[in-house]
């Protein structure tokens, strides 16, 4: 069986520390006539609200990683040692050391949601570069969560049998766990669709703005 404590795995969101401030300050007075032309058609509050959703589903299979973890831990620590018991007991602590980066995923997911519904775009002289890199940054976020989510999927799978013969995991709570991870997988495609749909927007402006 693989260890699934390996750095390789552990998942990087790419907006962590990218203050909402700087995202915010990028307004300042509008570019009329994008305004005039109604620039955009992209439902800001609607793109708000389903990064907030995906925001709620990643810090609740944060929670739920922790809780198996600490399970898992108590359960293998238990047991006499031996290799299996020592996979189990790497596992246990990957679990919760990936809820603490799922949580800053969460959060970032969030003020990405904030940023949305300020919808910069549409204010007066918006700095393209900036927003334009603030949704490349909740793509990469939405492929963390996805992917992370794919791999969840996979060490349940993978590790799974030796879990449930050592009677550290029922087959309901392995069943639970991967459930988990797939809404993980929805949420981040939910996320990079988002990102998609927002950086069209700014791509409009852009072609607006160039004609001038």
């Amino acid at each position: 069986m693989t260890v699934v404590g390996s750095a390789a795995h552990r998942i990087r969101p790419a907006a962590l520390g990218w203050p909402i401030a700087a995202v915010l300050a990028v307004a300042g007075l509008t570019a009329l006539g994008w305004l005039a032309i109604g620039g955009g058609t992209t439902d800001q509050a609607e793109i708000a609200r389903t990064l907030r959703e995906s925001a709620l589903t990643v810090e609740s299979h944060a929670a739920a990683m922790e809780r198996t973890g600490d399970l898992i831990l108590t359960r293998a620590r238990a047991l006499p040692r031996s290799p299996a018991v020592d996979e189990a007991l790497s596992y246990g602590e990957h679990l919760r050391s990936d809820a603490g980066m799922l949580r800053a995923l969460s959060r970032s997911l969030s003020e990405a949601a904030a940023v949305t519904l300020f919808d910069p775009v549409h204010r007066s002289r918006p700095d393209v570069a900036a927003i334009s890199a603030r949704w490349e940054h909740l793509r990469a976020d939405g492929r963390a969560t996805a992917e992370h989510g794919r791999l969840m999927i996979q060490y349940a799978r993978s590790v799974g049998p030796a879990l449930s013969s050592l009677a550290i995991l029922s087959a309901a709570e392995l069943a639970e766990l991967e459930r988990g991870a797939s809404t993980m997988v929805d949420a981040g495609d939910r996320a990079i669709a988002a990102a998609g749909a927002l950086s069209s927007t700014v791509d409009q402006m852009q072609r607006w703005l160039g004609r001038y």
